[in-house]
This record gives structure tokens, C-alpha cells and sequence, in this order.
């Protein structure tokens, strides 16, 4: 086999270069989990409202989506540090476990999530009269778990294995 088949198969096995994430990168990450997390978190307490409590018969589309429009207002009051802090955390662990196998990735998610139920669940007791339960950490660790899964690009095979010589080929 020539240089040229053996590093086109390499390219087709989705084996990548780890390349170092540029600070723009790392800014959007942060942004994504400050941004996004809070109104995940009120999307999810709403349904989490919705199959344990009654809701009325006559709950309409428009009735849903101005009450998740509240309580995101709400939710960024109380969920935008956690859910920026837990975006820093993110960025440190693709930092340290670059890795595209599942390992790395379960690592990432599993270390990215339990910040976020952590910090949800731990920054609300700092401010007055503030007070978190088990039910804010799981709704923090499913946004985190949801804005990490966003967060996640991976660069699929680029398909360019040739198995014949560009030239002199028969």
C-alpha cells in the first residue's frame, strides 16, 4: 500500500488530530449553558409540574407557553450562575479528556451534569433567604446534561478513502 492509500484510510477512520479550543469556542460553550440552561430548566419543571400535579382541562398551548416564559424569567434569576459556572466546568473537562472515544464522552457528560445538579442545588443557599432541593440539583444536572449534548460537535469521517492510486491505476 502506498503513503497516500494508508493516510486516506486514516482520514475515513474518523482518527482526528486532538486540536486545542480556541477561546472564542470556549466563550460560546460558557454562553450556551448561561443562556440555554436556565430555560431548559423551567421547560423541564414545567413538565416535571405538569405529570405530578393536575392541571386544568382547558390548559391551551398559549397558557403553556406564557407560563414557561415566566418561570424562565424566573429561572434566570435563580439559575444563571449555576448554569454559567456549570458551562465553565464544561469547558474544563473537554480541556482535560479531549478524547472522541466513549469514555471521554461519558466522562464530560457524567463530570458536566453533576456540576450542574451540584451547583443548582448549592449556590441557591448562598443568597438570602435562598433554599434548594433535591427537586432544582435534578432539574440543574438534566439542563447541564441537555446543554452538554448540545455542546457536542464531533467531526464526522470526511469519506475520502480511495483504494486505487490517483495515478497509473489500471
Amino acid at each position: 500500500h502506498s503513503s497516500r492509500t494508508r493516510f486516506a484510510g486514516r482520514l475515513n477512520s474518523g482518527v482526528r488530530a486532538h486540536m486545542k479550543q480556541s477561546l472564542s469556542s470556549k466563550v460560546k460553550q460558557v454562553a450556551l449553558f448561561a443562556l440555554a440552561g436556565p430555560p431548559i430548566g423551567a421547560l423541564l419543571w414545567q413538565i416535571v409540574v405538569a405529570i405530578t400535579a393536575e392541571f386544568p382541562r382547558d390548559y391551551s398551548l398559549g397558557s403553556w407557553i406564557s407560563t414557561w416564559a415566566g418561570l424562565s424569567v424566573f429561572a434566570y434569576l435563580w439559575g444563571f450562575a449555576p448554569a454559567f459556572l456549570t458551562g465553565v466546568v464544561a469547558v474544563y473537562m473537554r480541556s482535560t479528556s479531549p478524547g472522541v472515544g466513549a469514555r471521554s464522552r461519558i466522562l464530560r457528560l457524567a463530570a458536566t451534569a453533576g456540576s450542574g445538579g451540584l451547583l443548582s442545588w448549592t449556590l441557591p443557599q448562598v443568597f438570602p433567604g435562598g433554599d434548594a432541593g433535591v427537586t432544582e440539583a435534578a432539574l440543574g444536572a438534566a439542563s447541564a446534561f441537555v446543554c452538554a449534548g448540545l455542546a457536542v460537535r464531533r467531526v464526522p469521517p470526511n469519506n475520502s478513502f480511495k483504494p486505487n492510486p490517483l495515478r497509473g491505476s489500471a
